[in-house]
């Protein structure tokens, strides 16, 4: 499984890596990517939650780990 994250990365940063990351698992064909946003403040959470929400994909935390989503097609 593909991981990217996020860790230490601002919004603007984020969202590109994000798109970029969506995009690349889009054509390919992994199952999953896990994207890691850590514990913070939770901001990095709620740009990569509006930018799944608009891709449409599906995604859940593994084991409760409310940092990692692992997002599926």
């Amino acid at each position: 499984m593909r991981k990217l994250d996020l860790h230490g990365l601002t919004e603007s940063e984020a969202i590109g890596k994000i798109q970029m990351a969506l995009y690349s698992f889009e054509q390919n064909y992994d199952d999953e990517i896990e994207i890691i946003t850590g514990f913070g403040s939770g901001r990095l959470k709620a740009v990569l939650e509006d930018e799944l929400y608009r891709s449409g994909f599906r995604w859940h935390h593994r084991n409760g780990n409310k940092g990692s989503y692992i997002i599926t097609k």
